[in-house]
């Protein structure tokens, strides 16, 4: 009996060689946490400018620094942001985007239409 290509053999194998790539594979839960405006555009400075406080990406985006670190902390829990080590202190913590490409569309994430509607929204915000 052969396997389908959309089954779940196939879609695990799929992710595992983008990561593998040292692609950023998003799951569910990254793909939803990814879905908001603001944290597109954070990763956005964070991929253009470099490594920065989430006091100057809230002067670059014309947020406020609470809204910035409360956003980056959400991005953080799905490994789409990390903190700087050794840089900054207690009050000022230094924010990174991990290099390498973000793998929106996967299989995995086709097979739902509620996820499959994240996905377009988050790819869209991304062009």
């Amino acid at each position: 009996m052969e396997r389908s290509s959309a089954g779940p053999d196939r879609t695990g194998r799929a992710a595992d060689i983008a990561g593998d790539a040292g692609h950023t594979v998003l799951d569910v839960a990254a793909l939803k946490a990814l879905a908001h405006p603001l944290r597109i555009r954070l990763l956005e400075m964070l991929s253009r400018y470099g490594a920065q406080t989430a006091s100057s990406l809230a002067g670059r985006l014309g947020e406020s620094s609470g809204s910035t670190s409360y956003h980056l902390r959400q991005l953080a829990r799905h490994q789409l942001v990390r903190e700087v080590e050794g840089r900054g202190t207690a009050r000022e913590r230094w924010w990174e985007r991990p290099p390498g490409p973000l793998v929106v569309a996967t299989p995995e994430l086709a097979t739902s239409p509620a996820t499959r509607t994240a996905a377009r929204l988050v790819a869209r915000e991304f062009e």
